[in-house]
């Protein structure tokens, strides 16, 4: 999932100071460069979604395209551990789905939030991993 915004940015309202920035920069235009997938994790077929918003489920179809596969469990990671992982894993906990996050697959610009979050808060609703413990676990089946 990345970040994406139709021309015009019709998604950010003018009291969204964390969005308006993005707008002001003509940043993540869908179809640009900054909004585009990296070829290393995009293969022709997949679906791509575009979010707007600081959790995943806000304002996009990923929680109807989960519920239509059957999709109970959710892995976890990315940039902003105190932002976008945060309130992906709330949203997710609140909507009944199993997560895992990988603690070190995740960053956030403060150690010690970061450290607090993967360590103590993170494990009161998910598994909480680090990338070779998830990536062995996957591989043992």
């Amino acid at each position: 999932m990345g970040i994406g915004f139709e021309p015009g940015y019709p998604e950010i309202g003018p009291r969204n100071s964390r969005f308006s920035r993005l707008k002001e920069q003509g940043a993540f235009l869908k179809g640009s460069d900054s909004a585009r997938t990296h070829p290393a994790i995009f293969k022709p077929g997949d679906t791509v979604l575009y979010k707007n918003r600081v959790s995943v489920f806000a304002g996009s179809p990923l929680q109807l395209i989960l519920q239509a596969r059957g999709i109970e469990n959710l892995v976890l990671m990315g940039i902003a551990t105190s932002r976008v992982v945060l309130s992906t894993l709330c949203q997710a906990g609140d909507l009944d789905y199993q997560c895992t996050v990988v603690k070190d697959a995740c960053f956030d610009a403060d150690a010690e939030v970061h450290r607090v979050l993967t360590e103590k808060v993170f494990a009161a609703q998910a598994r909480v991993l680090t990338a070779a413990d998830f990536q062995a676990e996957c591989a043992s089946g």
